[in-house]
């Protein structure tokens, strides 16, 4: 038995400790004799005046057999080691700092987030900079206050060109929450940052600093809060709409109805009959979840059938869309859009964005909006649930599992909840998170696992901006504003006005082709003399406060169109704003008015019942055809309805826009019920601007003439 146990020894080499050869008491006292010994004998080899010659060769000679030892000593150690599979002995003895994934395997390396810090390092110091005035140097100044101590701030702030460094970072897929993630990152910081600042007379400043720990990064909630939103619409009234069913006595009807969609909710109005002018007065609320640029709310009209049942045989009568970005900018769009794939026809909404709120306060100002408007559908307040887990159901047919759904099983109920929103409203934030309820009707250890939260609906005036490209649409807020200044119009006693009222343009691209300067308070009235001239005439109104003491009283310029003259041709004027707008492709055209249009010659009492009608050449078909609406006995009819073309900006230049005003035609008349004409060439003009101009009337250009007047 003894003879074996030496024989294992023998084979079994004997483990023996590795030490490598780094300072020790023993190595550093040697290390100290030696140097005090070379130094002073180098200065009693200088005191004695003896010749460096004799000094050179002996310390080059130390040196290289101390440096030959050393690596020899090394050599060795690596070989011992190598022979007996002590690597980690080698890597642990050689560095003194490993990443955290070395020693922990459930750390993973992350080289790729290394990179990305490389990158974008740099232009991090002017975000941080930031950071650290608006926020980090006030709440230091707060702290500093308590101990009387005055005049912090920072100076000089630079974070240098080494970003830190991520060993490693470790996920947590236990003990942790459905609704979070939790991560711990070993990082190292070791950079060439040059921060200064001052307290006082006292200055400071951090550089070379060096960091290594973990931090612990805790994401939650993983969604963000839904809903971020809810638009409110109000389907006032159409008008114009085109007519799709034929009466009996030849004349047309329609029985109307819109359907809203935004994004997969879908709303609908109730079928006005017999009308092309129809009043809705209907509400409704879609809660938006998505904060993508490109959602819209897209309003279609059709003509309900009633043979036919169902939206895809009705007859399409229109559509127009908004998006809900401009809406949630502007807070409330007031406005009639013209309807796309129709020859004519308008849509009068009222779009309004609502904010969520979690003060309690701004409840009471939903309800007081909510009574106003008189509406049961309206909301004051959205409550959301997240329902995250049920514990301990009932099974209800022996050890089958019930399916369950938030307030009954396929079969029966397994249990009820009641909860109280008012206890939701003493909650902070209006809401309660993560919180285990007890379920009624259900076995004692039954629990829902659910999360709660209360938003307010909240109007928040925001700060429009209407020289904004894309709002050709929106021009509310501009119009009210100029009513108001009209309202307080004073005119000099004496000065030689037209007796005829004036009336706004109801479009904002005239509104924007004027809207531009600011005139002085002493600007004078026009003489009457030029008022009568037979030109387009340009009225400034001088907008002056009942207050005389105004010290900058404001002027708005505006295109009021002031003319007698019937044009050349003796066949009365029309008004036209152009506009082209890049970002959506489209050409705006708004027919204003129609002025001094002539009586028939053989019947002086036959007034005209006058429309307009227009094309977008060399197209001529049924897609670019606009219409108005006929205006009854009326020789100067003011429309202010806006259409758009479809037009890409290449094509522009090639195109010829032809406005046509036309009376209505008796019953089995042949004649001609063109009035006058007038074709635009748009490369002549530059549309990207809004240009409002009067334009004389021409007799009827026939269709193979290829003159653009």
């Amino acid at each position: 038995m003894g003879d074996k146990e030496e024989e294992n020894k023998l084979i079994e080499p004997a483990e023996e400790k590795i030490s490598w050869p780094y300072m020790t008491i023993k190595s550093f006292s040697t290390s100290l004799i030696l140097k005090v010994a070379a130094v002073g004998a180098i200065w009693g080899w200088g005191y004695m005046n003896w010749s460096i010659g004799w000094l050179l060769p002996p310390v080059i000679l130390s040196v290289w057999k101390v440096e030959n030892s050393r690596s020899s000593e090394l050599k060795r150690l690596t070989a011992q080691a190598a022979v007996m599979a002590k690597e980690k002995d080698i890597i642990t003895s050689r560095l003194d700092e490993l990443p955290s994934w070395v020693y922990f395997p459930d750390f993973d390396r992350v080289e790729w987030l290394n990179k990305i810090l490389y990158k974008v390092w740099p232009g991090m110091n002017h975000l941080v900079r930031d950071i650290v005035k608006e926020k980090i140097q006030p709440a230091i100044v707060q702290s500093l206050s308590e101990y009387k101590m005055t005049g912090f701030q920072f100076g000089r702030l630079v974070l240098g060109r080494i970003p830190p460094k991520v060993y490693g970072i470790k996920v947590y897929e236990t003990n942790t929450s459905r609704n979070e993630i939790v991560l711990d990152c070993d990082i190292l910081y070791a950079g060439d940052c040059d921060i200064s600042f001052s307290l006082g007379n006292i200055k400071g400043g951090i550089r070379d600093f060096q960091l290594r720990g973990m931090a612990r990064v805790i994401l939650k909630p993983m969604l963000n809060v839904i809903p971020l939103g809810v638009l409110r619409i109000h389907v006032v009234q159409a008008k114009h709409l085109m007519k799709k069913d034929i009466g009996m006595l030849g004349k047309g009807k329609s029985d109307p109805y819109a359907v809203i969609n935004i994004g997969a909710q879908e709303f609908r109005t109730k079928t006005i009959d017999n009308t092309v002018d129809p009043k809705w007065d209907y509400w409704c609320e879609a809660i938006i979840n998505t904060r993508s640029s490109g959602l819209e709310v897209a309003i279609s009209l059709w003509d309900w059938d009633p043979n036919f049942p169902g939206v895809e045989t009705d007859d399409l009568l229109g559509r127009a869309s908004i998006e809900v970005s401009k809406v949630k900018k502007r807070g409330t769009i007031d406005n009639w859009f013209t309807l796309e794939f129709a020859k004519h026809g308008m849509v009068h909404l009222r779009l309004t964005w609502l904010s969520l709120s979690k003060n309690v306060a701004d409840l009471q100002a939903a309800l007081v909006e909510t009574q106003q408007l008189r509406v049961t559908s309206m909301s004051t307040a959205i409550l959301t649930l997240f329902v995250d887990s049920a514990k301990n159901l009932p099974c209800l047919r022996g050890s089958k599992q019930p399916d369950v759904y938030l307030e009954a099983s396929v079969g029966s109920v397994v249990g009820t909840l009641t909860y109280s929103i008012s206890i939701l409203m003493t909650k902070l934030n209006l809401e309660d998170m993560q919180h285990p309820y007890d379920l009624q009707n259900a076995d004692p250890e039954s629990k829902v696992i659910m999360s709660m939260s209360l938003h307010v609906l909240k109007y928040e005036t925001p700060e429009i901006n209407i020289d904004e490209e894309g709002d050709e649409e929106d021009f509310s807020q501009l119009q009210k504003k100029i009513e108001r200044q009209e309202s307080n119009i004073s005119f000099s006693q004496g000065s030689s006005v037209p007796s005829t009222p004036l009336k706004k343009q109801a479009s904002k691209e005239s509104i924007h082709s004027v809207v531009n300067s600011t005139v002085s308070s002493s600007a004078a009235v026009p003489p009457a003399g030029e008022v009568e001239k037979d030109i387009d005439r340009e009225m400034i109104i001088l907008s002056e406060s009942v207050n005389t003491s105004s010290a900058h009283p404001e002027l708005i310029k505006r295109h009021f169109s002031i003319t007698s003259s019937t044009g050349d041709w003796k066949l009365g004027r029309i008004q036209l704003t152009l506009r082209y707008s890049v970002p959506r492709q489209k050409l705006v055209v708004v027919v204003h008015k129609v002025a001094n249009l002539p009586l028939p010659l053989n019947d002086p009492s036959s007034i005209p019942d006058p429309y307009v009608k227009l094309y977008l050449l060399p197209d001529r078909h049924k897609e670019t055809k606009r219409k108005t609406a006929v205006l009854k006995d009326n020789c100067n009819p003011v429309y202010d309805e806006q259409f758009e073309y479809v037009v890409s900006q290449g094509d522009l230049n090639e195109r010829v826009l032809e406005v046509s005003v036309c009376t209505q035609k008796a019953w089995l008349s042949s004649s001609n019920n063109i009035m006058g004409q007038v074709r635009i060439n748009l490369s002549e003009i530059d549309v990207t601007q809004a240009f409002t101009n009067w334009y004389d009337l021409m007799p009827e250009i026939k269709k193979s003439s290829l003159k653009v007047l």
